[in-house]
């Protein structure tokens, strides 16, 4: 893949998190989108749909005792929720390729794709797939009927944001996740 830098115009909001994760989470992203949450204990796949997290089995965990960090995210947007010494922390960034708000900045970005481990899928219950590899990594994500092979799978697309310093080196300044789909690799 040949990466190229494109410009677009985006706005951060950061902030620390009193109350509960799923109320920051349905004010700040009322869209529908994908989730990735990182536990002390596993990696969980979902979807945000009409404000509502869904994961595999109506898993929902205890926050405040076991998460890493969150990722809630679509096209346009990402919530990045992480754990900061007892505390969270939550950073909004929103993107948009035309309008001229006030609020959004112009800046560089390029995307970049992570192939997700998984070759093989097995459909689960409601639109739920169980991806694995032969060397014992498994995910269950929010896809159905998912045709995974060494040459399809699915990839993770992230943007990466980039600035310069006072010398002009260009370097990553953000990252967030957009979104995930089954390609052709």
């Amino acid at each position: 893949m040949m990466y190229e830098i494109k410009k677009i115009n985006s706005s951060t909001e950061t902030g620390g998190i009193v109350n509960q994760i799923n109320s920051v989470i349905s004010k700040k992203f009322a869209e529908n989108g994908h989730i990735v949450a990182w536990l002390n204990y596993s990696i969980l796949f979902g979807m945000l749909k009409e404000g509502k997290m869904n994961f595999y089995q109506s898993q929902m965990p205890d926050w405040k005792k076991h998460l890493i960090r969150i990722r809630v995210f679509n096209e346009q947007k990402e919530l990045l929720i992480w754990k900061s010494n007892r505390n969270f922390k939550y950073r909004l960034r929103v993107d948009e390729f035309k309008g001229d708000e006030p609020a959004r900045k112009e800046i560089e970005f390029m995307d970049a794709e992570q192939i997700i481990w998984g070759t093989k899928a097995s459909p689960l219950e409601g639109e739920f797939s169980k991806i694995q590899e032969d060397r014992g990594v498994e995910f269950i994500v929010p896809f159905s009927d998912l045709k995974l092979s060494a040459n399809s799978r699915l990839i993770l697309i992230t943007r990466n944001y980039l600035d310069y310093n006072e010398i002009k080196q260009v370097g990553i300044i953000d990252t967030r996740f957009v979104k995930i789909e089954c390609q052709e690799v």
